[in-house]
């Protein structure tokens, strides 16, 4: 378990871990820890973490990182409303989600960058006691940006590591690569800022589609175009930032933001650049499932199908000419798959921008079999 530490190290990894690990009656026995982790020793600037060991077999289970997009959205949003194993409920009590992911796969949620979620500054350490089973990288929204951009990491700084990190694939909910398919005149402009690497003003272009899109329909909700108005819950936000809950999650007495504007207004600028280099030479060495929802207005799957359409990697001409199938969930119609070399593309039916939620079942499922490889159709 803690092969190639000294007893010093094993004595302090024990230790932490118990420090770390969450008690709280609501949780209903799950097990859990959470803390924070340094990535900046200079501004003493650290990462929230929040980690669920398989409640399967935690020591030969997949291990998947979620994190969440925004530019600065809490992925606590993902473990809430999405695929954790918890709900909140209006009267302040909490369920648990039949089909959480953790089921059958460790996963760990981490607030990212600094100043989303409860990140902030501080130290925390906590060994991980699965670096040699299969790690697998997933978000939604920018973090299709933040998930390439991990795993490109990886890829290039594995070869020399002391720890190597057993990178297995990518899951990529709604990529933000190369722009979007908008109105003929934006989406003219939007490529023009794109070009002459303006890319602040891109994005701000970009995000004013959506008020046409919601003078032209009438409706408000750019995530699921069969909702009329948004209509997320934010109980569980209330629910984070009780004194009790804080204690547990050992965050002191750090105020819980869903949303962080100023990690927004930084990040702005990044939004259009593209990461599909990256992309490419991801799909050489690891296998990257793309998956959007059919209902998505704000990252739609005719952005990303048109995407794969052009992008230059190993398998295109495989891609090019390989056929749609239909993805089933026992007997129900999930969505559609298209395969090629390590990429997969799926188009979730009957779901939105937040897939797991709008989906639960279907995207257990997507997970499952794409990271023990299993074909989906």
């Amino acid at each position: 378990m803690y092969r190639g530490f000294s007893n010093r190290e094993i004595t302090f990894a024990q230790e932490a871990r118990n420090a770390a690990e969450v008690h709280l009656d609501a949780f209903q026995d799950v097990v859990s820890y959470s803390g924070y982790f340094n990535v900046d020793k200079e501004n003493n600037a650290s990462l929230f973490f929040w980690y669920f060991p398989s409640a399967n077999d935690y020591q030969n289970d997949p291990v998947v990182l979620w994190l969440q997009g925004g530019p600065g959205s809490s992925s606590l949003y993902g473990l809430f409303i999405e695929n954790g194993p918890f709900a909140v409920e209006s009267d302040g009590s909490v369920s648990l989600r039949e089909y959480s992911w953790h089921k059958n796969h460790s996963l760990i949620f981490i607030d990212q960058p600094v100043g989303t979620g409860f990140s902030y500054t501080n130290n925390f350490y906590v060994t991980n006691q699965t670096e040699k089973n299969d790690f697998f990288i997933s978000g939604e929204s920018y973090a299709g940006k933040y998930v390439p951009a991990i795993g490109y990491t990886i890829l290039k700084n594995n070869p020399t590591a002391s720890l190597k990190i057993n990178l297995q694939g990518l899951l990529i909910g709604l990529t933000d690569k190369n722009g979007v398919q908008t109105y003929n005149e934006i989406e003219r402009m939007i490529i023009e800022l794109i070009n002459k690497e303006d890319y602040a003003r891109a994005t701000e272009v970009f995000n004013g589609f959506f008020d046409y899109f919601i003078s032209d329909t009438g409706l408000e909700n750019v995530y699921n175009f069969l909702k009329q108005e948004l209509d997320d819950p934010d109980y569980w936000e209330t629910f984070l930032n009780s004194d009790e809950v804080r204690k547990a999650l050992h965050v002191g007495n750090q105020v819980y933001s869903s949303q962080s504007d100023p990690v927004y207004d930084s990040l702005k600028p990044d939004m259009m650049k593209s990461v599909a280099p990256w992309i490419s030479e991801l799909l050489s060495n690891y296998r990257i499932l793309l998956y959007n929802g059919q209902l998505d207005i704000i990252v739609c799957y005719i952005s990303t199908a048109n995407y794969l359409q052009v992008l230059d990697f190993d398998s295109t001409e495989e891609y090019l000419n390989a056929t749609r199938k239909v993805w089933y969930v026992d007997d129900y119609v999930a969505g559609f798959s298209k395969s090629a070399g390590n990429l997969t593309e799926v188009m979730v039916r009957n779901a939105g921008h937040m897939v797991p939620a709008d989906q639960p079942k279907a995207a257990y499922d997507l997970l499952y079999k794409f990271v023990r490889n299993i074909r989906l159709a």
